[in-house]
């Protein structure tokens, strides 16, 4: 039936993350002032649907976890079906989930679950699938102290592979 919608599969969403950098070091008062914009685009010819949509992160440094940066639980985004239209996208923000107060180059993943994650108790909705998508953030303790109050630097860009 032309114009269905029907359920997204991974190869039907382009994901991109734009975060501000370089920035000062980052304080645990400002963590969540620091914010990470996810894009998901519906890069098919199908209009599809999302349902129950969730969101991560975590932060890597040198290709290791950096200590205390993946403690966060996945973040509900949606929990109402999202429908997109072929070339539409949706937007959502997160914040860090750690404190950077070291000078150097990290790298922020985001992870975003479609459906319901494992482990899940009591729903009936399954893993559809998941994507993630790194975006460069560089620290420098010769800059002023991160604050959100104050304009923040040009955002980097990544897109997932």
């Amino acid at each position: 039936m032309p114009g269905a919608t029907r359920p997204a599969r991974a190869e039907d969403v382009a994901l991109r993350a734009f975060a501000a950098s370089p920035v000062g070091v980052i304080d645990e008062d400002h963590v969540n002032g620091y914010v990470v914009r996810l894009e998901m685009h519906n890069s098919s010819a199908d209009p599809i649907t999302l349902e129950r949509v969730w969101v991560h992160a975590s932060v890597y440094q040198n290709g290791l976890l950096v200590h205390g940066c993946d403690e966060g639980e996945l973040e509900l985004v949606t929990a109402s079906m999202l429908e997109l239209q072929p070339g539409q996208g949706y937007a959502i923000n997160h914040v860090l989930p750690c404190a950077l107060d070291e000078s150097g180059r990290y790298d922020l993943v985001s992870v975003v679950v479609v459906g319901m994650p494992p482990g899940a108790e009591g729903l009936e909705q399954t893993l559809r699938f998941s994507q993630s998508v790194a975006t460069p953030l560089i620290v420098d303790a010769d800059l002023p102290a991160f604050s959100p109050e104050r304009d923040e630097p040009e955002e980097t860009a990544a897109a997932a592979q």
